[in-house]
């Protein structure tokens, strides 16, 4: 049987309800949403509130090493104090069971000259350690002073304890390593 396709259709559902919605409703509908939208809004507010303190407190560790870092660095460059010269040489002279005075960091006194500007230079006492670790055909100490004596520098201040030329002493280290396989 065929349905009419024009005419009122009764008995059956329509698609929209059919019943009026309140005056009000769609008033309600967007208070609804503007309640739950600044709701979402605070609680990503607060989100992002927190990360910036994360980030914050982590900024704040990161300058402080920074800081301490530079500080160390300048002290570095600026050379050491008097202390840390003492300590440096009496470290070298324990660790290797040597006087003080056989380290490199007493340089054959007299009159030093400066460090030429440009000029690689490392601290005695650390050459000492190089060549204590390096020396094992046992080339005499006073053979490596007069080596070494052409490239003695002053410290870089004042109590510091001496330098040597960083050329010298590698040629020292090459002499030594190559004579102990010849």
């Amino acid at each position: 049987m065929r349905r009419p396709t024009s005419g009122p259709q009764t008995g059956s559902i329509t698609k929209f309800s059919s019943r009026p919605k309140p005056a009000d409703h769609n008033a309600a509908r967007v208070r609804d949403n503007q309640r739950r939208h600044r709701a979402r809004v605070k609680a990503y507010i607060a989100e992002l509130e927190a990360r910036l303190g994360e980030t914050k407190e982590q900024l704040d560790a990161a300058q402080t090493k920074i800081e301490r870092l530079t500080a160390e660095v300048q002290a570095l460059r600026e050379g050491c104090d008097e202390d840390a010269a003492q300590e440096q040489q009496d470290t070298a002279a324990q660790s290797l069971a040597v006087p003080a005075s056989d380290s490199l960091g007493e340089c054959g006194g007299g009159e030093m000259q400066p460090a030429s500007p440009g000029e690689s230079t490392v601290a005695c006492t650390d050459a000492f350690k190089a060549i204590h670790q390096q020396n094992l055909s046992g080339l005499e100490m006073a053979d490596i002073r007069s080596w070494l004596e052409p490239g003695f520098r002053k410290g870089v201040r004042q109590g510091c304890g001496c330098r040597v030329e960083t050329q010298l002493l590698f040629a020292l280290l090459d002499h030594v390593s190559s004579s102990e396989r010849g």
